[in-house]
């Protein structure tokens, strides 16, 4: 693992390698697959969305996080996880840290499905609740800058003022929009 992230960091520092990276990036089949993982089981990714997690040990670049669930969340607590992805925080806030629930809110749809289906590999479905829809100021609808490239940098068109999420600029791409509902906390809560 080590080894394949320091030639992917060599790659990086080559701007022409980095075009054909690209390119080959941009080639691999973005299909569901199921990865067994040592540290919390079975878990479904997409293979270009999400393909850091095919090499990377789990939640490797997570510390900070981890941390901060490790200082501030203790057991029994209700954890509100916003922007839950495909559901790797929701899986570990129960397991690791004795979260008694988890409210997972994710609003593209792509991922909630990768999120339902994390879950219930788990069998964390008594102890997550899942929300398709994106927090906000406002309740009703918006337009959600989705990212097929890198999945974890979706965005509401109200704070991207129209442009294409972090992942699909990066790789060149125009906008990609998903219709999603949108709630404020106090709303849903």
């Amino acid at each position: 693992m080590g080894a394949l992230n320091d030639f992917a960091g060599w790659v990086r520092r080559r701007p022409a390698l980095r075009k054909t990276a690209k390119l080959l990036v941009r080639m691999i089949p973005d299909r569901e697959v199921t990865l067994n993982k040592p540290e919390v089981g079975k878990i479904r990714i997409r293979m270009r969305s999400h393909r850091w997690l095919l090499w990377e040990r789990f939640l490797q670049d997570d510390g900070l996080m981890l941390g901060v669930f490790d200082r501030l969340v203790h057991e029994g607590d209700v954890v509100y996880d916003i922007g839950a992805n495909i559901g790797l925080y929701a899986r570990v806030l129960p397991q690791w840290f004795g979260a008694k629930m988890v409210a997972a809110f994710e609003p593209m749809s792509q991922n909630f499905e990768l999120l339902r289906q994390n879950v219930a590999l788990g069998k964390l479905d008594a102890k997550v609740r899942m929300f398709q829809m994106a927090l906000s100021d406002v309740n009703g609808e918006e337009d959600l800058q989705i990212d097929d490239m890198n999945s974890g940098e979706a965005v509401l068109n109200s704070v991207s003022h129209g442009e294409a999420s972090g992942g699909r600029k990066e790789w060149g791409l125009p906008p990609k929009t998903e219709r999603v509902k949108v709630r404020t906390l106090d709303d849903v809560v």
